[in-house]
């Protein structure tokens, strides 16, 4: 494998899964290390001191305010010098031939698709690598459960050793590897997009011009969320933030019908979730579909 790659990994007060994740790259790109550049979003934990000690020859670029993580890819992705981009969260470990697949299977698609490797848990369990873009069609999948199927369905293939490719709408954005000419061809990420969404509009604006997503269930990476949402569902404040940024993504791609739309269909749903939720006594899920219920009145009622 001799062709250039660059790691650009987005960091905020993690740095114990930043050392993991950094770690994991080196261990499984034996035969030429990638560039490694760190983004960190303004971290108080000590993480940039912590991994320069430990790693002196990773780039680091320190934020001094926390813009998101498209404004910090977009950074990162201006000082790389590589062909191949690897754009990463930093609570992911990276399994055996991951990186290099990744690159190969975009190389195999001559440079024109964008790439990402089937997540899974710390346990190994199947985790969500992949979504439909907010929109009607959505609203209505999640509705009438074929969103849910459709899960259920990859999630059957994959424990049974499966490892088939397949084209998503959009790639969750913890791991995404695509060529700097796409990247650039894209101007990159959408910084309005603080958190969240962001990949969603990437994939979509890419579609748009001819580039598609594909999943590659053949690579695999231990995808954290955080250590927090591993086990939990979301807090409150970051649902509230998923849901506005879905709402930024329906501003602007759509028109407001279809935002409205979309958000009716999604209330409706959680509202049924939060009704089965309660009928079986799942104080968890109960907590998150309200939560959830929330924060999209919230936005419904503009606030």
């Amino acid at each position: 494998m001799n062709e250039s790659i660059s790691v650009i990994i987005v960091s905020y007060n993690c740095k114990q899964y930043l050392e993991d994740c950094i770690k994991s790259i080196i261990l499984t790109c034996y035969e030429q290390i990638p560039e490694i550049i760190v983004v960190d979003n303004n971290s108080t934990d000590g993480t940039v001191d912590f991994i320069t000690n430990l790693y002196p020859d990773v780039k680091i670029i320190v934020n001094q305010v926390n813009k998101g993580y498209a404004y910090a890819i977009n950074k990162g992705v201006s000082i790389s010098s590589s062909n191949y981009l690897i754009l990463s969260n930093a609570d992911i470990v990276y399994k055996k031939h991951c990186i290099y697949g990744l690159v190969e299977k975009v190389k195999s698609f001559e440079n024109k698709i964008i790439v990402s490797p089937q997540q899974v848990f710390s346990n190994g369990n199947y985790q969500r690598s992949f979504r439909y873009i907010p929109s009607i069609k959505r609203g209505l999948f999640d509705l009438f459960g074929i969103t849910r199927l459709k899960l259920a369905l990859k999630k059957k293939s994959f424990e049974k050793g499966i490892k088939k490719d397949f084209k998503v709408e959009y790639l969750d954005g913890a791991v995404i590897c695509t060529t700097k000419l796409i990247f650039n061809h894209l101007d990159g990420f959408d910084e309005s997009f603080f958190f969240y969404s962001e990949e969603a509009d990437f994939c979509f604006r890419a579609r748009n011009v001819g580039y598609e997503s594909l999943l590659t269930p053949e690579y695999q990476v231990i995808h954290h969320r955080g250590g927090s949402q591993e086990n939990k569902g979301m807090n409150e404040e970051s649902i509230k933030m998923l849901i506005e940024s879905e709402a930024r993504f329906l501003d602007k791609h759509y028109n407001p019908i279809n935002k409205k739309i979309y958000l009716r269909l999604e209330l409706i749903f959680f509202q049924l979730l939060l009704v089965l939720s309660k009928t079986t006594k799942d104080t968890t899920r109960t907590e998150n579909n309200t939560k959830y219920i929330k924060a999209i009145k919230s936005v419904l009622n503009g606030n």
